[in-house]
């Protein structure tokens, strides 16, 4: 059995504002999840899951992830204005504005239901890989290796899948899913393990299941520090919410 490699990243250098992860984390948590938490997490290592699995055990059925969970009613917006541009501040990054492109998000601003000023960014499942093929070329089937990313959007959750050839078995193409869901408390999301033919693989304790533990804290960390300003002012992560259909930020 062959053993998984990893691979050691160095620190984030400062980016300019035309970082694709800024504008990622402005059409929608979903791109951010392939950009930011599927690339720098998944992605690397999958020719070595998907040969072995080594570094991984056998946790139960994918869909046992999201059984029972009911998806929160979406927050309505109310007095909404549809913004046509957005500024997002990621401390990492730096700052962006960009123009919003209603045909495949939604930043709507006003107040909700307790009359406190708050944002939404609403992606529907279909138009996720679109908007991320706009801005990364890991949804435009650019490394051989990685081909046909696709998102599956579950009730507080997420499934990233790709192609996956692994030189290891002659190049041999396998479906790969990275399972990720909302955590308790409705901010961050957690890594729940990949799927490999509905069968679900977590991370064993070790230097794997660490270092995961890593790359998923960077990503929840981007979350809590973007900042998005729109014409009616500053907000910040409150809650990320999903159904089968449709991702949204709420943003206060």
């Amino acid at each position: 059995m062959s053993s998984i490699r990893i691979q050691r990243y160095k620190p984030v250098r400062r980016r300019s504002p035309n970082s694709p992860i800024i504008t990622c984390a402005v059409v929608g948590f979903g791109t951010l999840l392939i950009c930011g938490l599927s690339a720098l997490l998944i992605l690397p290592r999958l020719t070595g899951i998907a040969a072995s699995a080594a570094g991984l055990r056998e946790a139960g059925r994918t869909e046992a992830v999201f059984a029972n969970v009911a998806a929160p009613a979406p927050v309505q917006i109310n007095n909404g204005v549809l913004e046509t541009q957005v500024t997002v501040t990621l401390p990492e990054y730096g700052q962006s504005t960009v123009d919003v492109q209603p045909q495949y998000v939604q930043v709507v601003s006003g107040t909700d239901e307790n009359g406190i000023p708050a944002a939404t960014v609403t992606v529907n499942e279909q138009n996720m890989v679109t908007l991320c093929a706009q801005y990364t070329p890991l949804c435009q089937n650019g490394d051989p290796r990685f081909q046909n990313v696709s998102i599956d959007l579950r009730p507080s959750g997420v499934i990233v899948y790709a192609d996956v050839s692994v030189p290891e078995l002659g190049s041999v193409s396998q479906r790969v899913g990275a399972v990720m869901r909302v955590d308790a408390s409705g901010r961050q999301v957690e890594f729940a393990g990949v799927d490999i033919g509905g069968t679900l693989y977590a991370a064993a304790p070790g230097n794997l299941s660490s270092q995961i533990a890593e790359y998923e804290q960077a990503a929840n960390n981007a979350l809590q520090e973007l900042i998005v300003q729109t014409s009616g002012g500053l907000y910040r992560l409150s809650a990320i919410q999903i159904d089968d259909v449709t991702l949204m930020l709420v943003m206060r």
